[in-house]
């Protein structure tokens, strides 16, 4: 059992302030067992500020996730309408439309570790690279980002 010297309570993770605590050794009455008390203090503000640091990241990676999913969502829109298009200018003869190499050349962008298939392995290597290219000037707050960012593109 642990019994808190400071007995405020904040709602409030950054209003935490650094407390002592006396965790009893011994019998159930307190130190009359011959056990010694354990003075300690806790400075809660190194804890706050790297739950500043997560929570910042985390907000980053969520706002980073959203757009990166709104720009996926118009790029199809974009590459949707464009293949549309393509095709009624091929099947009215207007063009004339070389699909395996554009194939070829979408694979070989896709494919990110050049192993001839797109796979899970492609798409971790993309986040991996993506992740590090928006924190490298982060420092503690890139910790919370990844998860902030597949949160933001999940939903």
């Amino acid at each position: 059992k642990m019994l808190f010297a400071d007995k405020r309570r904040t709602a409030a993770l950054c209003m935490i302030e650094p407390t002592t605590f006396r965790p009893r050794m011994g019998g159930s009455g307190g130190n009359s067992s011959g056990g010694r008390t354990v003075v300690a203090s806790v400075d809660n503000s190194a804890v706050v500020s790297g739950a500043g640091s997560l929570t910042f990241g985390g907000i980053m990676g969520v706002c980073c996730g959203r757009f990166a999913r709104v720009l996926g969502e118009t790029a199809a829109v974009a590459i949707g309408a464009m293949f549309v298009i393509f095709q009624l200018a091929c099947l009215k003869g207007y063009a004339e439309v070389k699909w395996d190499a554009i194939e070829k050349d979408v694979m070989y962008l896709l494919d990110r570790n050049h192993d001839g298939k797109v796979d899970r392995h492609d798409a971790s290597h993309a986040l991996r690279s993506t992740t590090r290219v928006f924190t490298s000037n982060m420092g503690a707050s890139a910790a919370g980002f990844t998860g902030g960012f597949l949160l933001g593109l999940k939903r």
